[in-house]
């Protein structure tokens, strides 16, 4: 299994820094896959990416619990991208459309998300939407590192997850 802490720390951190990591990047460093041949673990332990993709939702939503009401919220994993054009992957834009669906109106008018993401201008719009939402938010509440490591303490002590 994941340790929801460390994928956390590790978004944390890398937003602040304005780094942003390929999914293979990622997958690699948290050991994605290492044990998904192996048939006498059972699925929900497995180190597979859709398990891994559970803990990181888990983790983003925490990052971000104390601005959920808000009418804009960010998406802390924004900052992973496919290879390939160097944009988060389907799984961004849904939870973009999910939480901040009159932004996601504005932008892409009532398509869903399946068509949206075949459209670049719409993707990349949302994305550029979304980054400056991120960097808003850790403005506001992440002014510096320190209140990073205080927020991960916090939540490291009372194991809110």
């Amino acid at each position: 299994m994941f340790d929801e802490y460390k994928i956390l720390e590790y978004l944390l951190n890398k937003a602040y820094k304005r780094v942003r990591i390929s999914y293979r990047k990622i997958y690699e460093q948290f050991g994605v896959g290492a044990d998904d041949n192996n048939d006498e673990i059972p699925y929900e332990d497995k180190r597979s990416v859709s398990n891994f993709l559970d803990a990181m939702e888990k983790a983003e939503k925490r990052i971000v619990r104390e601005v959920e009401n808000d009418e804009i919220v960010p998406i802390y994993s924004i900052i992973l991208y496919k290879e390939t054009d160097k944009l988060p992957g389907i799984g961004f834009y849904d939870v973009f459309r999910n939480r901040n669906r009159s932004e996601y109106i504005n932008i892409a008018g009532n398509i869903d998300v399946q068509d949206a993401f075949k459209n670049q201008q719409v993707k990349k719009t949302i994305f550029q939407v979304g980054m400056e939402i991120l960097k808003n938010d850790l403005d506001n509440r992440f002014p510096d590192e320190e209140s990073i490591n205080e927020f991960i303490q916090e939540v490291r002590m009372y194991r809110d997850i």
